[in-house]
C-alpha cells in the first residue's frame, strides 16, 4: 500500500463522512428520523516477515443510531398518553354538559321540587298545579335531552372507534409489508435503515392508537402483539381491526380482531382505543344508567303516589308521567347474547319496591344440572349473584330481584344469555302524559280537594333519603359531583402522562435524532480532513514524479 492509496483512503472515508453529515442534516425534519453515523477503522498489515504496512482507513459500516430501550419507552409513553387523552377529552365534554344550568337536569328536578313545595299552601290553585305539570314537563325534556346526548356521545365513540379500527389495519399491513422488504434486504446485505425508521414511525402510531408491543426478530422483522396474548403483525402478516356494523347491545359494539376472516374480541390495555372503550363502558354507561334510574324512580313514584290521592273531582289522581312497564319498554330492557332456545324475556319495575332499584346492569345466563334447566342473574359490575334457581319447562318462570321482575317464558335451552338493561332507554322515554291541572291527585282520598295530604306524601318521597344514592336531587348532584372530580384526574392524569411523553421523546432525541449544532461541526471538520487528504494526494504525486524523473 502506498502513500497514493493511503491518500485515496483517507479521501473517500471524509467524503462519506460529509455525505452522511449531509443527508443527516437534509432529513432533520423528518419525523421519526435516526440519525446516521460512520463506522470508521485502521487499516494496518502485519506480514509475519515484514515490519507492519500502513494502509490507510475504511469505513466499516454506516449505522443508524438508536436504542430499542428508548424506542421502546416512547411506544408504551405513547400508547398511555394515547389512552388518557382519549379518556379525558371525553370527560371533560360530558362533564361541561352535565354541569351546565341550562343542559343538565339537576336544577329541573330542584324546580320540580319548588313547584311541590308551592302549592303546598293552596292545593287547589290551579295556577300552582299548572306550574307542577310544567315543571314536571321540562324536567322530562331535560332527561330527554341528556338521553339524546349520551346516545350520540356513544356514536361519536362508536364512529372514533370505527376509524382508529380502519387505520390500524392500514398501519399493521404497512408494517408487514416493511417487515418483508427489510428481511429480503438484510438477505442480500442491502442497507435498510430509511426502511426500519419508518417501520418505527407506523408502529408508534400503531402503540397511541391500539398500545401494541414489539418483538423483534433476527431476521430483521417486527412482530406486534397485545398484552393479552393477541398479534396484530406476526413477521410479513399483517391482521386487520374491524368494528362491526351493528350488535346486540348498539351501546356497547366492540371492536374485533380479523385474523384472515376470523373475528375474536379484540383486548386491548392502553391506546386511543381503549381510552374510549373504558369512557364507554366506565363512564357512559354508568351515567346513562344512573339518570335512567332516576327517571325510572321519578316516573313511577310519583304515579303511584298520584293514584292512591283525591283530583278535584274526587276521583282517583291521573297518571302524570308514562308507565314505565309499558310493554315495549318491559321486552326493550332484555337484550339475548345468545339463545338457541325460543323464550321470551322481559324485564318490568316492581313499582312497590323503587327503594331496592340499583342502577345497575345485569346478566341472566341458563344452564342445566341433572337435566334440569336453572338460571342466575348477577351484576354485570363485579358478577355478584343477586337471584338464581330452577325455570319452569312448561310455564313463564318469574324471578323478583332488586326492585325488578324477570319473566321468562318456557323454551329456554342451556346456555342461553341475556343482558338486562332497565335504565339504558328511561332517560329518552320519560315524558309527561297530563295535561290537566284539576286531575292531580294532591288531596288524600275523602278529604276533600282543598286537602295537601297527598302531596305532602309526594314532597316526602321527592326528598326521601330511602334510594341507593340519596335523595334524588343529592342524586343528581352527587353524579355531577364525581363527573367532575374524576375529569379533574382524568385531567391530571392526560398531562402526568403527557409529560412522560415529552421526557421519552426528548430522551429518543437525544439518542437518535439531528443535532444541527453538531453535524455542523462534523461538516467543518470533516471538509478539513477531506483537504487534507486531498494534500496528501498531491504529495503522493510529487513524490511520485520524482521517482519518475529519475
Amino acid at each position: 500500500m502506498n502513500l497514493l492509496d493511503i491518500g485515496l483512503s483517507g479521501l473517500n472515508s471524509a467524503r462519506t463522512r460529509l455525505e452522511t453529515a449531509g443527508h443527516n442534516v437534509a432529513n432533520v425534519a423528518v419525523e421519526g428520523f435516526s440519525r446516521r453515523e460512520v463506522l470508521q477503522s485502521t487499516c494496518e498489515w502485519y506480514p509475519a516477515d515484514q515490519q507492519v504496512m500502513l494502509a490507510g482507513t475504511r469505513i466499516d459500516d454506516i449505522r443508524r443510531v438508536t436504542s430499542d430501550f428508548l424506542v421502546d419507552q416512547r411506544h408504551a409513553t405513547s400508547a398511555d398518553y394515547g389512552e388518557a387523552r382519549e379518556f379525558g377529552d371525553y370527560l371533560k365534554r360530558l362533564d361541561a354538559y352535565l354541569g351546565n344550568e341550562y343542559t343538565g337536569v339537576s336544577s329541573s328536578v330542584e324546580r320540580f321540587v319548588s313547584a311541590l313545595s308551592a302549592a303546598e299552601t293552596e292545593p287547589a290553585s290551579t295556577a300552582y298545579r299548572q306550574q307542577i305539570i310544567s315543571e314536571a314537563a321540562a324536567m322530562a325534556v331535560k332527561y330527554n335531552n341528556l338521553g339524546r346526548v349520551l346516545v350520540d356521545f356513544s356514536q361519536q365513540v362508536d364512529d372514533q372507534l370505527g376509524a382508529i379500527a380502519a387505520e390500524a389495519s392500514a398501519l399493521s399491513d404497512s408494517v408487514a409489508t416493511l417487515n418483508r422488504t427489510i428481511r429480503d434486504g438484510y438477505s442480500r446485505g442491502a442497507h435498510m435503515a430509511d426502511l426500519e425508521d419508518q417501520r418505527d414511525q407506523l408502529i408508534n402510531q400503531l402503540t397511541t392508537q391500539v398500545g401494541v408491543q414489539s418483538l423483534r426478530q433476527p431476521d430483521g422483522m417486527t412482530s406486534l402483539f397485545f398484552r393479552s396474548g393477541q398479534s396484530l403483525v406476526q413477521g410479513e402478516c399483517g391482521y386487520g381491526v374491524v368494528m362491526p356494523n351493528s350488535a346486540q347491545d348498539a351501546m356497547a359494539i366492540q371492536p374485533q380482531l380479523d385474523r384472515d376472516g376470523s373475528l375474536e374480541p379484540l383486548r386491548t390495555d392502553s391506546g386511543e382505543m381503549h381510552g374510549l372503550a373504558r369512557f364507554r363502558s366506565e363512564v357512559l354507561l354508568p351515567v346513562l344508567n344512573m339518570l335512567g334510574w332516576q327517571a325510572v324512580i321519578i316516573s313511577a313514584g310519583n304515579n303511584r303516589i298520584l293514584a292512591d290521592g283525591q283530583d278535584m273531582a274526587g276521583n282517583a289522581g291521573a297518571a302524570l308521567f308514562n308507565d314505565v312497564n309499558a310493554s315495549d319498554a318491559c321486552r326493550a330492557r332484555v337484550i339475548p347474547e345468545q339463545s338457541s332456545g325460543s323464550a321470551k324475556a322481559t324485564l318490568a319495575v316492581d313499582t312497590s319496591q323503587l327503594a331496592a332499584l340499583k342502577p345497575n346492569d345485569y346478566r341472566l345466563r341458563v344452564t342445566e344440572q341433572g337435566g334440569q334447566l336453572n338460571y342466575t342473574i348477577q351484576r354485570v359490575t363485579d358478577n355478584s349473584e343477586v337471584a338464581s334457581g330452577t325455570l319452569d319447562a312448561t310455564a313463564t318462570t318469574r324471578v323478583p330481584f332488586e326492585g325488578l321482575v324477570l319473566e321468562l317464558s318456557a323454551g329456554s335451552a342451556k346456555g342461553d344469555s341475556y343482558l338486562l338493561t332497565p335504565w339504558r332507554h328511561e332517560t329518552a322515554a320519560i315524558r309527561t302524559v297530563l295535561s290537566e291541572p284539576d286531575r292531580l291527585g294532591l288531596a288524600a282520598a275523602g278529604n276533600g280537594p282543598g286537602d295537601n295530604s297527598n302531596l305532602t306524601h309526594l314532597m316526602s318521597f321527592m326528598q326521601s333519603e330511602t334510594f341507593s344514592a340519596g335523595t334524588l336531587p343529592e342524586s343528581s348532584d352527587r353524579l355531577l359531583g364525581r363527573i367532575a372530580t374524576r375529569s379533574w384526574q382524568a385531567t391530571q392524569q392526560a398531562e402526568s402522562l403527557g409529560l412522560l411523553k415529552q421526557e421519552a421523546d426528548a430522551a429518543w432525541e437525544s439518542r437518535s435524532g439531528v443535532n444541527l449544532d453538531e453535524e455542523a461541526g462534523d461538516l467543518m471538520r470533516f471538509q478539513q480532513h477531506y483537504q487534507a487528504n486531498a494534500r496528501v494526494l498531491s504529495a503522493a504525486q510529487r513524490v511520485l514524479d520524482t521517482l519518475l524523473s529519475l
